[in-house]
């Protein structure tokens, strides 16, 4: 599968409250509503090779989990699965 562009919700917060609801009002924390946002991150533009690098803890995996889990592809990540 490849993927040109990767659009990141602007409405984080609406994105929250709608599976706050559909998980029957549970939610155990709002990570990672917010964190690319505040960074000024909206979308990703791929190319024949795309490099995401930073630090510890600056959302590389955590941004390759929301892709994943957006496209519907079967993980077996024993963390971040969700």
């Amino acid at each position: 599968m490849y993927l040109e562009k990767f659009v990141l919700p602007t409405d984080e917060n609406g994105v929250y409250m709608s599976y706050y609801y559909e998980n029957g009002g549970y939610v155990d924390n709002q990570y990672p509503c917010g964190i690319f946002t505040k960074a000024g991150l909206t979308e990703l533009d791929f190319e024949k090779i795309t490099v995401l690098a930073g630090s510890n803890g600056s959302g590389k995996s955590t941004l390759l989990n929301l892709i994943a889990c957006k496209l519907g592809l079967d993980r077996i990540a024993p963390y971040n699965g969700g």
